[in-house]
């Protein structure tokens, strides 16, 4: 019932066979490629936010097909990419899979979307358990519950069967949030049952000693594989991608705080040097913005966001045939940007450029015919063409 909306939306009015989302694609090929780490790690040539992840995504699927594709047909290509892989290299495939088990149980919290770690910086989270602790209890606690309480094997094989369904794609914190229910009742189940063999005094008793060493040794194993330290790296995605939020809540110290120190770990990281360009975009310091959109484009020439917002700047200091050219060199990699058309329009109004404004503005309302601040720009250069005619 939930999902209907959604499910109706696909079938009857884009016409395309796919339940909730014709994406699952992309996800299945970021966890399932040479360079994955079982986090959602980002592979050249996507970039890392989700917006643009999902224009690259489709951008180059549609390039390497030579014509536009559906949704669905863009997550059938990355899908074939990702079992192309696995069915090229089963046995580095297998140790992703074993890394992606370990990322499962580790108490590292991987916020891809950014949004728990300013509510956990800002104090706007209560004290309480995280990730960490209900699996460094729950794991033994399943053996034990498992023993015990045959109705509890219905709980273990609810979190057994959703960790294997991101063992297909990749962990990160929400992903993995709907195990904790079932790992904090099998944790509690084992420390119940614990408090009642100490307070009956029936621990060290024949036949009471075997579960309860299996539970110890269960609890040690637990320990080492939840605190397991992971990459320096990944903490570095984590910290961008709190980074980003950051910028777009204005929080632009704390935000600059951060892609500096993932900048010194990886100094040639094209997405990271444009996050802080727009850092001091924000505040204003056009010429460390043109720096740092430089030296992106120097490490990824087909950055069109950095010639997008270099053109931004240009227009903002009236440089009109500098904005033109950089606005220019965003659509011809990403010619489906309406805002960089009408952008590009407005360039070509200041100079003079009437009907390289019009066509400009056309595509723009092609691609947005809902925006009314295009309508309004229409008839803006349809007047002063009616008053310059003749």
């Amino acid at each position: 019932a939930g999902a209907s909306p959604c499910a109706l939306h696909n079938r009857l009015l884009a016409h395309e066979p796919v339940f909730l989302s014709a994406h699952g694609g992309i996800n299945f090929f970021i966890g399932n490629n040479a360079l994955a780490n079982g986090y959602p790690q980002i592979p050249a040539p996507l970039h890392a936010d989700q917006q643009g992840m999902l224009k690259d995504s489709i951008l180059w699927a549609e390039r390497a097909e030579g014509r536009p594709l559906k949704r669905v047909e863009v997550s059938a290509f990355w899908s074939r990419l990702a079992s192309e892989y696995i069915h090229e290299h089963p046995a580095a495939w297998l140790r992703l899979l074993a890394v992606k088990l370990g990322n499962f149980w580790n108490k590292f919290p991987y916020d891809d979307l950014g949004v728990l770690t300013p509510f956990r910086e800002n104090g706007l989270l209560l004290p309480g358990i995280g990730f960490g602790t209900a699996a460094l209890l729950g794991l033994p606690g399943i053996g034990l519950a498992a023993g015990r309480r045959p109705r509890a094997r219905w709980i273990i094989a609810a979190v057994g069967l959703h960790m294997a369904s991101l063992m297909t794609v990749f962990v990160t914190e929400r992903y993995r949030l709907a195990a904790v229910p079932g790992l904090l009742l099998l944790g509690a189940f084992g420390l119940v049952e614990l408090w009642r063999e100490l307070s009956a005094r029936t621990l060290w008793q024949a036949g009471h000693r075997r579960p309860w060493a299996g539970y110890a040794l269960a609890l040690a194993a637990a320990l080492v594989v939840v605190n397991r330290p992971v990459d320096p790296s990944i903490s570095d995605t984590n910290d961008f991608n709190s980074a980003l939020a950051d910028i777009d809540n204005a929080r632009l110290d704390r935000a600059q705080g951060k892609l500096e120190s993932v900048l010194s770990h990886n100094p040639h990281n094209a997405e990271t040097l444009f996050a802080l360009g727009n850092v001091w975009m924000e505040r204003g310091d056009h010429d460390k913005a043109k720096w740092y959109y430089r030296r992106t484009l120097e490490l990824d020439p087909q950055h069109h966001r950095a010639l997008n917002n270099l053109g931004v700047l240009a227009f903002q200091e009236r440089r009109w045939p500098v904005a033109e050219l950089f606005l220019n060199g965003a659509l011809g990699i990403e010619p489906d940007d309406a805002k960089t058309c009408f952008l590009l329009a407005q360039v070509r109004y200041e100079r003079d450029d009437l009907p390289g404004a019009q066509t400009a503005l056309a595509e723009a309302r092609r691609l947005n015919p809902a925006n009314g601040e295009f309508v309004k720009f229409g008839q803006r250069i349809d007047a002063r063409a009616t008053a310059e005619r003749p």
